[in-house]
């Protein structure tokens, strides 16, 4: 049997790319494709999924043929417009797994059996958990996980108010990383090489503001990964952290996963959620709100000695969910 993955496949971008390795864990023994911008391959005995992500969208559904049905596995609505979206395809839909409470209880109330999974990289927890933390490192270490979609979206639109904030959040952050990388050793990590999500970019620009220093044993104190590894390596190098701040989704996914102290500097509805439905809004920042004075609140609250034991443990919730779920779908999905 064959099974054809529909999403933001092979774009260079890690969340999404960690998706296959979910789907690689789960069908071993199956021939699977992923495909982003044209129609799956022709195969009489095909199943065909869209997701995960936020791909609910008719730039993805158009791939999918005409009368066919397929299911949806791990994916984000966006909202009202995404469940409006939904109920114009229900008909074609097997099964639906969603990422957002919310859009679940929604669609439920519209009357379509719709179904929450945890994101489906937490079902990567149990390959991750025998792995030894580095305790040799003679400074804590924290990632910068940086997106530059919103300012290259301000740029498309022309919106001068969206770019000038992200413009301000930059200098902010710079400013608040100078004192940070006294104590840590700051890595900035992008997760995207797409160039409508050009990360790098981002983590240039805040790199380029700061004040550069060496430690006395002529290390760096603040250095600049050039492209995204892959996923595995990503949560290799995570692990190893004491500190993300992420303004990506999967970097929160990511050190959930891991049980890592972690600060949401990210402005998407997505972000907000997941904090928000994990008790964790005490480690986000508010949309728009950015400031130096809030970010080191946050980290003060990171930086607690509950924190890390927290996230694991609502890290281990979710994986267990995910888990459930994810046999759920593969029933489904197998018969």
């Amino acid at each position: 049997m064959s099974i054809s993955f529909i999403g933001w496949y092979d774009r260079a971008n890690c969340g999404d790319e960690a998706f296959k390795q979910v789907h690689r864990t789960l069908f071993p023994d199956h021939d699977l494709e992923w495909v982003c911008d044209r129609s799956p391959s022709d195969h009489p005995d095909a199943k065909l999924v869209l997701g995960g992500g936020d791909v609910f969208l008719d730039y993805y559904l158009q791939w999918i043929p005409e009368n066919t049905k397929f299911w949806a596995y791990g994916v984000g609505l966006g909202g009202e417009k995404g469940c409006d979206r939904v109920l114009q395809h229900r008909d074609r839909l097997h099964g639906i797994w969603l990422r957002n409470p919310e859009d679940v209880a929604t669609l439920n109330a519209m009357g379509v059996n719709a179904h929450f999974t945890p994101d489906i990289v937490f079902n990567l927890r149990g390959q991750v958990s025998t792995w030894k933390k580095d305790q040799s490192k003679p400074i804590k270490r924290m990632y910068v996980i940086l997106s530059n979609n919103i300012y290259q979206s301000a740029l498309r639109s022309g919106s001068i108010r969206l770019a000038s904030y992200m413009d301000y959040f930059k200098h902010e952050l710079a400013m608040t990383l100078n004192g940070l990388a006294q104590y840590y050793e700051v890595v900035f990590l992008p997760f995207s090489l797409d160039p409508n999500d050009f990360d790098p970019g981002i983590c240039s620009d805040v790199y380029a503001i700061m004040r550069k220093f060496n430690r006395p044993g002529g290390e760096a104190a603040v250095r600049v990964i050039r492209e995204p590894p892959p996923p595995m390596e990503v949560l290799r190098l995570l692990r190893d952290a004491d500190l993300v701040l992420t303004m990506k989704f999967h970097g929160l996914i990511f050190s959930t996963l891991l049980g890592v102290p972690f600060i949401n500097i990210g402005i998407s509805r997505k972000n907000r959620l997941f904090c928000a439905d994990n008790g964790l809004d005490h480690l986000s920042i508010e949309e728009f709100a950015f400031s130096k004075e809030r970010l080191e609140a946050r980290v003060k609250a990171a930086e607690h000695v509950r924190t890390a034991s927290l996230i694991d443990k609502i890290g281990e919730g979710l994986y267990r969910q995910a888990a459930l779920m994810a046999a759920d779908f593969h029933r489904s999905l197998l018969g």
